[in-house]
């Protein structure tokens, strides 16, 4: 996956976009379209990454060419992504949630637990854990000697600590901003 900070957060701020209106699939989809359109057509391509070409000539030309087959909100993405010069991240940001969110629904959780845990209180924990995400997983449980309580997942890079030991360095944390406040 992409390691770079624009295209990571351009593609989930889409995303996210794209959930609550059009569709996580429908957007996919489109993406996938206009990057063979992109592909096809390097002249297309070229034109917008242009920058001495003013955006208003842009906005034009990609209103003609989303008018068939794509959403208004892929239409102000690229709009948005030729406003803030990073049309050239395009299709690196479409590959980003094509392997993401296309090839990858479910996604693998490692929950590491203190203690053994119900079946019914690993389900609801994954439920929120899936609702937090927005996103499939399959949870993998791993007993921790060195938690003193609580859980900690991890899902890819992101770390999500819910741990006792968590809870008090964010507890203490606080502390010292009001005794510095």
């Amino acid at each position: 996956m992409n390691d770079n900070v624009f295209v990571r957060r351009y593609a989930e701020g889409y995303i996210q976009l794209a959930q609550e209106t059009i569709g996580r699939q429908q957007a996919l989809e489109e993406l996938k379209n206009f990057k063979f359109i992109l592909r096809e057509q390097p002249d297309f391509k070229l034109f917008l990454e242009t920058p001495v070409i003013l955006n208003t000539e842009k906005f034009r030309l990609l209103d003609q060419v989303c008018r068939q087959g794509f959403s208004v909100q892929l239409r102000n993405f690229l709009c948005l992504l030729i406003q803030k010069r990073r049309i050239g991240f395009l299709l690196e940001i479409i590959d980003y949630l094509r392997v993401r969110y296309a090839y990858k629904e479910e996604r693998n959780a490692l929950l590491r637990v203190s203690s053994l845990l119900d079946l019914e209180i690993l389900q609801q924990i994954k439920q929120s854990l899936e609702k937090t995400l927005t996103q499939r997983l399959k949870i993998y449980v791993q007993l921790d000697g060195e938690l003193l309580g609580g859980i900690k997942a991890t899902v890819g890079n992101t770390l999500i600590d819910g741990s006792l030991r968590g809870s008090l360095v964010v507890l203490k944390e606080k502390l010292m901003q009001l005794k510095m406040g």
